[in-house]
């Protein structure tokens, strides 16, 4: 039985013009050869639009990726948890 890892970082769709440092490192770790050994849980964090939306919109947004993360753990279970984050808002 594989140990499960949680990516919480950027997965968004190919359709969705969003990019960027952690989309790019996420997508490597997944398709990595060392992560082969686990369960991996992909936790999608990446902005819904490129620009950014407004601030309030933002909020609302990550009180549902909370209330996400808590459940995937509670549910789901995963043993280790890689999270990705940017500065500013994305780290708080």
């Amino acid at each position: 039985m594989k140990n499960k890892l949680l990516i919480v970082g950027s997965f968004p769709s190919e359709k969705r013009n969003i990019f960027g440092g952690i989309a790019k490192s996420c997508r490597i770790l997944i398709e990595s050869n060392h992560f082969s050994k686990f369960e991996i849980i992909e936790m999608d964090t990446s902005q819904i639009s490129n620009p950014k939306p407004n601030l309030v919109k933002r909020f609302f947004n990550a009180i549902k990726r909370l209330i996400n993360l808590i459940y995937i753990n509670i549910v789901q279970k995963p043993g280790v948890v890689l999270i990705f984050c940017s500065d500013g808002f994305s780290a708080v």
